[in-house]
């Protein structure tokens, strides 16, 4: 069983405080928002890549607001907003979900891809790896800049919402909260995690706020 990649601070369900700038610097940095998202993916020898494989951190970023701000983007917003790859994986590829996926990633009866709907990406592990990989991006929507770390867990069998659990024990989504300095340094400050329930809950909601005819996880 492989233990997920997080940041370097004891796995709870509360906020921890691991770090406090010196009361001089307060004034000088600033609020960055940040979520971490746990993502299982099977690497299965001969199995081609599908819905699990796929993800979407601009609906990411609207589920960091909901759990994290309690506001919730208006609909709108996602047809805007734009998400920005900062770090790729080391282990795998990532990319835009084209027509080209059709009958892979998405069914051959699906209607068109929506150009108004929240852009997705799949990532694809090297052919026979496992273990952990993580990618980040910096999403723009509703006039908040929200970056959206994936940390994923590549695995030799296949998962689902019980995997999903199993592997991410701490929950599928955490707040991590930093200072950024003016020189572009960021300092972690604390760490939230959202339990399971709050997490799917989050999801259902989110299912009915995207008009997408697929659900992207």
């Amino acid at each position: 069983m492989f233990i997920l990649d997080m940041p370097n601070v004891p796995p709870q369900d509360v906020p921890v405080i691991i770090a406090q700038a010196e009361q001089a610097q307060q004034s000088t940095t600033s609020k960055e928002r940040k979520m971490g998202v746990c993502k299982p993916i099977a690497n299965l020898p001969g199995v081609a890549p599908h819905l699990g494989n796929l993800i979407s951190p601009i609906v990411q970023a609207g589920i960091y607001s909901y759990l994290y701000e309690h506001q919730e983007i208006d609909r709108s917003a996602y047809a805007t907003a734009t998400a920005s790859v900062l770090q790729n994986p080391k282990h795998g590829v990532m990319r835009l979900v084209t027509e080209a996926d059709r009958g892979t990633l998405f069914s051959r009866s699906s209607g068109p891809l929506d150009p108004a709907a929240p852009a997705a990406y799949v990532y694809l592990p090297e052919q026979g790896y496992l273990g952990n990989d993580s990618a980040t991006f910096l999403v723009d929507i509703g006039g908040k800049k929200i970056k959206v770390v994936y940390y994923f867990k590549v695995v030799d069998h296949p998962v689902g919402n019980d995997g999903d659990m199993e592997i991410c024990k701490t929950g599928p989504y955490w707040k991590i909260s930093t200072n950024l300095s003016p020189n572009g340094a960021s300092t972690i400050t604390s760490v939230e995690y959202q339990r399971t329930s709050g997490a799917g809950l989050a999801l259902r909601h989110f299912d009915n706020v995207i008009a997408n005819k697929e659900r992207l996880d």
